[in-house]
């Protein structure tokens, strides 16, 4: 698997002043990249106050002989008018404790979609990106769906959410265009509920070569 998709994050926001997101709540996820690699992905809610969000997002990825574990956890500000990503935080299965993101990671951008290209504060700022309205098939079951499409730098991203999709919302997701290591498809396996997180910022270390190593992006 790619690591770059690993940093490749999206979290579906409607509305998402008025949402009681529940701490530990949450969905998971199959990711398959068009050369046939897969992962494991969760995200689930680790903070919720009227003016902030933690949400972590835990990625599993077996090659022929090594397996990959990596969880990132981000804090939104819902302060003002517009969400914003104001820290994160990586942890390894092999490292000791959590490293500290720094700025030029977190507010870095990619050659093709972005966090912030998801971050909805309100309806009408996605309204406008809608298909329609779609039921579709996933591992999770049939659910009925909204369908939005975005398009960023030659990068086209359809997805469908659902409020029976629990606090993520999403229920499928296909990226496709020119840039070859941000094409792969993600579908909803299962809700997730109790989930305790895996970092605890109070203990994080400021970010190492390590850190650095799976957050820079790697090669199309």
């Amino acid at each position: 698997m790619n690591r770059n998709l690993f940093f490749l994050i999206f979290f579906f926001f409607k509305n998402a002043f008025a949402v009681d997101y529940v701490i530990g709540s949450g969905s998971e996820f199959k990711m398959t990249t068009n050369k046939g690699e897969s992962a494991d992905l969760s995200i689930y809610i680790t903070d919720s106050s009227f003016t902030k969000l933690g949400v972590e997002y835990f990625f599993s990825a077996g090659g022929s002989f090594l397996k990959t574990e990596v969880w990132q956890q981000f804090h939104l500000g819902l302060g003002g008018s517009r969400l914003t990503l104001d820290d994160g935080y990586i942890l390894s299965d092999d490292m000791k404790r959590p490293e500290i993101m720094n700025k030029e990671f977190i507010a870095s951008k990619s050659d093709g979609v972005n966090v912030e290209d998801f971050f909805y504060s309100k309806s009408s700022d996605i309204e406008k990106f809608k298909i329609g309205e779609e039921k579709i098939e996933v591992p999770a079951g049939t659910l009925l769906t909204t369908h939005y499409k975005k398009a960023n730098n030659g990068q086209i991203v359809d997805f469908w959410v659902s409020d029976k999709a629990g606090a993520i919302g999403l229920v499928k997701l296909i990226s496709s265009g020119r840039t070859a290591n941000q094409n792969y498809r993600i579908e909803l396996m299962s809700l997730l509920k109790n989930v305790k997180a895996k970092i605890n910022p109070t203990e994080a270390v400021p970010l190492t070569e390590k850190g650095k190593f799976f957050l820079r992006p790697r090669s199309k």
